[in-house]
């Protein structure tokens, strides 16, 4: 949950993959790579419902 996707390797390629994939609605690419974590996205995602 506290790994950095950037230093993980993630790309725009891989941020679109995963939304994508994911079916994530109300998240960006720059949300992506502006908070890092995916607990830090899941805490935008619950504070922006």
């Amino acid at each position: 949950m506290d790994d950095d996707f950037v230093q993980l390797g993630a790309d725009s390629i891989a941020v679109a993959e995963a939304i994508a994939e994911c079916n994530i609605t109300g998240i960006s690419f720059e949300d992506v790579f502006n908070l890092h974590t995916p607990r830090q996205l899941v805490n935008y995602l619950n504070q922006h419902k």
